[in-house]
């Protein structure tokens, strides 16, 4: 299974990354929401660093 992991950037907004996806310049809401939504298609918890 992709490991997906949410990561603040410098600029203080977050990005989601997983294997071949990046997705930057979201508030923590909506990388939490974009991360729980990926999860629901497999059941991995997502890796958080500030």
């Amino acid at each position: 299974m992709t490991e997906i992991s949410i990561v603040k950037n410098g600029d203080g907004l977050w990005a989601v990354t997983a294997q071949g996806l990046v997705i930057t310049d979201l508030t923590k809401e909506s990388a939490e929401a974009f991360a729980a939504s990926f999860l629901r298609l497999g059941d991995q918890q997502p890796a958080q660093k500030s």
